[in-house]
């Protein structure tokens, strides 16, 4: 985690009746500098030994955080709700790890992310690997237009991830980007760019890489996007099979890419090059 970033709501359960932790209560009050790191890590402790529903609360106000890391499994459902300003510190060297990244989300299972502002990071602003059946919702993402590597959401081997109502603006790489062994990811009425736009990939730069599939992309805006929508692969790639049945696009040697059962439909827009759309499919 790096720069400045600010959260409004994290659920990563609906919870109705729960037991509240406070992190600026007498129990877990952070330091006199606003430095609530060790105060978020003892009170996502309780909650997650607690057999009853548990909710987190930071309450409005600007705190500083080195990082955090929280770590299942919990014995029973927990939301976080952060109604205030997070930030990281200027000095990296007070980062408690060497992540720079703004959130990630690892082997995560049925919750909802949503109501983030993520400002400013250094790299990935949401990354999700190995997480099943998650729903990200009015996300509002921002960084430099020229910043490198700072992909919005990104999403690799996770299995039913939704994105929607969410808006990306000025990243330096890709809105939303999908690698190897993710399937059924579905991405709604969101708004990207500038930035690189929409990528399925890279994909087959690691061997034995699991293919995409089951990716739908709809009544989404793209603006000032550099590529629009794209596949990206490395030499060797495994298959990729979107969602939509339509146009077959494939090679004949198994040792190369794979693109298959692709559907453009309703696209309308301008394109700042002579050329909007571009489809190479080899049959050699």
């Amino acid at each position: 985690m790096a720069g400045n970033w600010i959260l409004a709501f994290l659920f990563l359960a609906s919870i109705a009746k729960a037991e509240v932790f406070y992190v600026t209560s007498l129990r877990y009050r952070g330091n006199s500098k606003g430095d609530i790191t060790q105060a978020v890590a003892n009170a996502w402790r309780d909650a997650c030994a607690s057999p009853w529903p548990a909710k987190v609360i930071i309450p409005k106000w600007e705190y500083y955080l080195r990082g955090a890391n929280l770590k299942g499994p919990c014995k029973a459902p927990i939301e976080i709700q952060v109604q205030g300003y997070l930030r990281a510190p200027q000095d990296r060297s007070r980062l408690i790890q060497q992540g720079t990244w703004n959130l990630m989300f690892d082997f995560v299972t049925n919750s909802i992310i949503k109501g983030i502002t993520s400002l400013d990071s250094k790299y990935f602003y949401i990354n999700a690997h190995e997480c099943r059946n998650v729903t990200l919702q009015y996300l509002t993402i921002t960084a430099p237009e020229d910043s490198h590597s700072t992909d919005g959401i990104h999403i690799g081997s996770s299995f039913g991830i939704t994105i929607n109502h969410t808006t990306i603006i000025g990243t330096g790489d890709d809105c939303v980007s999908v690698i190897g062994g993710s399937k059924n990811i579905i991405a709604t009425n969101f708004i990207c760019g500038p930035g690189h736009g929409i990528s399925i990939g890279s994909l087959g730069k690691y061997p034995n890489e699991e293919p995409v599939t089951g990716v739908a992309v709809k009544n989404c805006t793209l603006k000032y996007t550099q590529n629009g929508v794209r596949i990206k692969r490395w030499p060797g790639s495994p298959t990729f099979r979107p969602r939509q049945s339509g146009t077959h696009c494939k090679q004949d040697d198994p040792s190369k890419v794979k693109i298959s059962e692709i559907g453009f439909t309703n696209i309308k827009g301008s394109s700042a090059t002579p050329v909007a759309v571009k489809l190479l499919c080899s049959r050699k």
